[in-house]
Parts: structure tokens; sequence; C-alpha cells
């Protein structure tokens, strides 16, 4: 498999407590799918605090290459700080729990990949402010530590990667 994001829906302002509501396009320029059950993770992140949902329901062996795979979700930011965040990826091993970067699935897509962290940054960020007392069912965003930086340069030419958003 070699994953790419294509397109990535995400608003610029959100509330504490609110829930976030995000679209991603994954295409598979492999030539199979991942053949293990990858954990997708929502991930802010400003200087050193991360915080991160499980975005449940996503099973990655369904990305079929030459098919556009979208996620739809949210995550509600319960417990996040006001701020402005990175938004970043994670798709981590479940076998290894995430806990190291050299397992994590970086995306091949151009300036994207953190090769050292093991995730994937989506060059966009989102400001969080205020209160806003709407319920929700998504998952919440919870305090996350990032695994230690892999011992392996994972890094390649530009010929490893696709290009990423509007063309």
């Amino acid at each position: 498999y070699r994953l790419s994001i294509d397109q990535a829906i995400l608003p610029k302002t959100s509330h504490v407590d609110d829930k976030l509501c995000f679209i991603l396009d994954f295409s598979n320029h492999g030539y199979a799918a991942p053949s293990k059950k990858l954990k997708l993770y929502f991930i802010l992140n400003s200087g050193s605090h991360y915080y991160a949902a499980e975005i449940p329901d996503v099973d990655v062996r369904t990305w079929l290459p030459g098919h556009i795979s979208a996620v739809y979700a949210g995550v509600r930011l319960r417990n996040v700080p006001e701020g402005t965040y990175k938004v970043l990826l994670g798709l981590l091993d479940p076998l290894k729990g995430g806990s190291h970067a050299d397992y994590n699935v970086l995306l091949a897509t151009h300036n994207v990949p953190m090769h050292s962290e093991g995730l994937n940054d989506l060059g966009h960020t989102v400001t969080i402010s205020g209160t806003n007392s709407q319920s929700t069912s998504c998952p919440d965003v919870t305090s996350w530590r990032p695994p230690p930086s892999g011992e392996y340069s994972r890094r390649c030419d530009s010929s490893c990667y696709s290009s990423f958003g509007p063309h």
C-alpha cells in the first residue's frame, strides 16, 4: 500500500466542548490494501501539548488501490484549552500501542509526514475559543503523549510523495 491524503475539509475555528467535524479523503496508490488494522487518530498540537481522539469505525484494510476512501468524522473538544493548534493525523499500529514512531504509517503526501514523530501534519490550524454547551456523541479529544522519536530515518526524495490540496 501507499496511502496519501487528497483532501482535508476542516474548520478554522471551534469552541471548547464543541464538536469539530471534518472530512478526509485518502487514496491508495500502492498495489494492495494495508493488511494490518491501523488506528486513525485526530491530533491537535500546540508546542509540547498534544490532544488526541481515536476515530472509530475506520478500517484501513478496506482502502483499496485506485479508490478514494472518505472519512466523515467529528471529535468533541472536551478539556482542550483555548488556543491555536496544528492538526495532525496518526495511523498507529495497535499491536505496538502507538508507543514507537517507527511503527506508525506516514502518508505519501508532500510536506505531510513528520518523519521522526511518525505523525502526519495536515498543514492546517484550528483556533479553539470560549465554550459551547452542545451535547454530542463524538469521541472526546483528551491529553495525549506522542511516541518517542524513531531511530530510523524514513526520509525519501520527492518521488515518494503525491501532491496535497487543490490541483
